[in-house]
């Protein structure tokens, strides 16, 4: 069985130098949004993101309202299927630390190129001047159709 990945060649280094190198150029888009202190919302923009990002990519995927095991499980295949047939890949990042924590999140993949980054929801400790001293929520993201 053949693959079409370029990364099957690469050594570990290689490729964390080029993800390094991809995720650096996906900076330059970024932009910053801030929920207050609206945790729910912060949450529901980071799935809006995923899903338009993703009908960006060509993969459309229906909401279902239903705890049925069966019609998840079917739904689940179904969406697999539709990121494997526009090669498509998402990953969870949770290991960033500290000063790096900012690059927790969803990284979405076409054809093995990083394309689009949905940070997790972060929290913003306000300075010692600010009005209000609760903390805020914010998302990071270069998500397309927003």
């Amino acid at each position: 069985m053949t693959s079409d990945s370029y990364t099957e060649k690469l050594t570990l280094a290689e490729i964390k130098e080029n993800h390094g190198a991809m995720f650096a150029d996906l900076t330059k888009d970024f932009k910053h949004y801030n929920f207050g202190q609206k945790m729910e919302s912060c949450i529901k923009f980071m799935g809006m993101c995923m899903d338009e990002s993703l009908k960006h990519l060509g993969v459309y995927v229906c909401k279902i309202n239903t705890k049925s095991a069966v019609a998840l499980r079917l739904h689940e295949n179904k969406t697999q299927k539709a990121l494997d047939i526009n090669k498509v890949r998402v990953e969870r990042h949770k290991h960033h630390v500290e000063k790096d924590a900012w690059m927790n999140g969803m990284y979405l993949y076409k054809d093995d190129v990083l394309v689009y980054f949905i940070s997790e929801p972060m929290t913003l400790t306000p300075s010692q001047f600010a009005k209000n001293r609760e903390k805020s929520f914010c998302i990071i993201t270069n998500a397309k159709g927003l």
